[in-house]
Parts: C-alpha cells; sequence; structure tokens
C-alpha cells in the first residue's frame, strides 16, 4: 500500500495511521457536505461555523469539510497518538493549516468545557470503530480503531448530546446491521434522523439486498427522513456514476 493517497486538493499520508485512507471515510466527508449544501439552515458559507471530526485517524475528514466549508474553527480529535502525529502533518501540508487544529484525546471524557471557549458545534461528523464483536488481532491500535471496545456506540452517542449546537446536525457511517439500534439511542438523547443513505459495494450485493455499510444524519429537530441508496461500483468493477459525482470534488 502507498504511504499517501492524493486527492485532487490535497494529499493524505496515512503510513503511521492505525487505520488507512479508505472508502468509509471519503464517503462520510462527501456525503456529509452533500447534504450541508441543501440544509434549511446554511453552515457551508459561514467562517464561524464550529465542527468537530471524532476520530480523526489522518485528518481525511477534518480536511475535506475545510476543503467545502468556509468554517474557521474545525477540530479534529483521535486517541491514537501517531495518527494525531500524522494528521497534523497531513493539515500542515495542506492549504488549510489555519482553520483545523487536531488534539490527542478520549471522546469519552469530553464536555462543554472541553473545547473552551468552544461549548458547542454546529456539525459533529465520525466514522468511529464500530465492529463489536470479540474477536481481535493482535494490533492494539487497529483494535482501538476498529472495535467499540474503546469508544463504544452509546459513548459516542452521549457525547455528541453533550456537544451538538441546538441547530446543529450529525453525521455518522456506521455497519448496516447497528442501524436499528444506532437510530433508536439517538432518538433516546433527543438526536432524530433526518437523511439515510444505505450503502452497497457492488451492484451484485444490491441484488441480494445486502448492504454493508449506512450514512446517517441526525438533529435536534424531527423531520421526515429522507431515504436513499447507494452502490459504489458496477458489476464491471467500474465505479458507479452516483459515486463518481458524490466525490467528484475529491477523487482524483
Amino acid at each position: 500500500m502507498e504511504a499517501f493517497f492524493q486527492f485532487k486538493k490535497f494529499r493524505i499520508w496515512h503510513d503511521q495511521c492505525a487505520l488507512k485512507t479508505n472508502t468509509d471515510g471519503v464517503l462520510l466527508g462527501a456525503w456529509a457536505c452533500n447534504i450541508l449544501k441543501n440544509q434549511p439552515i446554511s453552515f457551508m458559507d459561514e467562517p464561524s461555523t464550529k465542527i468537530l471530526d471524532v476520530g480523526t485517524g489522518s485528518g481525511l475528514i477534518s480536511i475535506m469539510m475545510a476543503q467545502e466549508t468556509k468554517s474557521e474553527n474545525i477540530i479534529g480529535i483521535d486517541i491514537d497518538t501517531p495518527s494525531v502525529k500524522q494528521a497534523k502533518k497531513n493539515i500542515e501540508e495542506s492549504s488549510y493549516s489555519e482553520r483545523i487544529k487536531v488534539h490527542q484525546m478520549d471522546f469519552t471524557g469530553v464536555n462543554n468545557t472541553t473545547f473552551s471557549p468552544i461549548k458547542s458545534f454546529n456539525i459533529i461528523i465520525s466514522n468511529p470503530p464500530f465492529y463489536e464483536e470479540e474477536t481481535k488481532c493482535y494490533n492494539n491500535r487497529a483494535n482501538t480503531a476498529k472495535h467499540t471496545t474503546n469508544l463504544s456506540f452509546n459513548q459516542l452517542i452521549n457525547g455528541v448530546n453533550n456537544l451538538l449546537d441546538n441547530d446543529g446536525v450529525f453525521f455518522v457511517i456506521i455497519p448496516y446491521s447497528s442501524a436499528l439500534t444506532f437510530i433508536a439511542s439517538c432518538a433516546e438523547n433527543c438526536l432524530y434522523l433526518t437523511h439515510r443513505c444505505d450503502v452497497f459495494t457492488t451492484a451484485k450485493m444490491y441484488e441480494s439486498n445486502t448492504a454493508q455499510r449506512v450514512l446517517l444524519s441526525f438533529t435536534r429537530d424531527i423531520r421526515q427522513t429522507e431515504v436513499q441508496q447507494l452502490i459504489i461500483k458496477e458489476k464491471s468493477g467500474e465505479n458507479t456514476s452516483e459515486f463518481k459525482k458524490l466525490t467528484e470534488n475529491f477523487y482524483l
């Protein structure tokens, strides 16, 4: 695997990260930006918009948000020391270094004084650890990045509930199999589903109705949920036109 991944407007080094750059992160960042462009309250063009990227890893999603918005208040956090160092390197080498800060931090301990003077965020976005099975690999850093042991879904949701502004939006990507439980837990914390996109890796998976991932968006207001589906690859192995359109601002 290459030590870096080249996007249109920035480069992501990921050789020191617990998890490498993958489609999940790109999908989440691109999908969130697409949703934000069509929100009744637009955060895209406001420099005062406050964005929190939970589990930033290489800094990919923070940089994507910086590219597509004018926010001057983007914060990425991660518990893994080498990943934080690499995220800082990626941000320093990008055109957005003055607008993004990265902190090594355990999200389970955050509250509304953690990021003082920022007490709440307009946008919280997370590609979280989401494997819940007990079987793990020998790499402790990879386990932390992949498994919910160190950040359970409930801990993530509670943290978001503590930090999301009243008119804010929460974006997340999780396994399709966890969607119903996650949505119910969010509702218990007064976070209500507004957008859902079921993601199928291939057209063959779509035909068998086997989604792998789900993209979710939540607000504090109860609205009618918009539901869509996305297929990443055609049977030929080529990326679908829908996936290309969604990610066209980022992929070469």
